[in-house]
């Protein structure tokens, strides 16, 4: 966890912050082994959303919370011990 937190502040430094626009914590989930799958149907999905990442902040944040984070916000795992550490087993065991 502190791996995390550690990598957090670089996240919001000033310097990164200037260049980023909505942190989220991330995992290789089955969801990404998914569309990791090199194939037509992904890489048209890739391409699409990529596009609508690339538009305005308001669609990126909903693609963001509503398709990209599994679970936990980084808000979530910033602010609740329990969350981060919930995080964490979940993001490693497995791997």
């Amino acid at each position: 966890m502190s791996g995390f937190r550690k990598m957090a502040a670089v996240q919001m430094s000033e310097a990164v912050r200037k260049v980023t626009d909505k942190p989220f914590p991330a995992a290789y989930t089955d969801r990404v082994r998914k569309i990791g799958v090199v194939n037509n149907t992904n890489r048209i999905l890739t391409t699409i959303a990529a596009a609508l990442m690339d538009g305005p902040a308001a669609l990126r944040h909903y693609m963001i919370d509503n398709f990209v984070v599994e679970g936990f916000s980084f808000d979530d795992v910033m602010n609740d011990d329990e969350a981060l550490e919930a995080f964490v087993r979940k993001a490693t065991i497995g791997v």
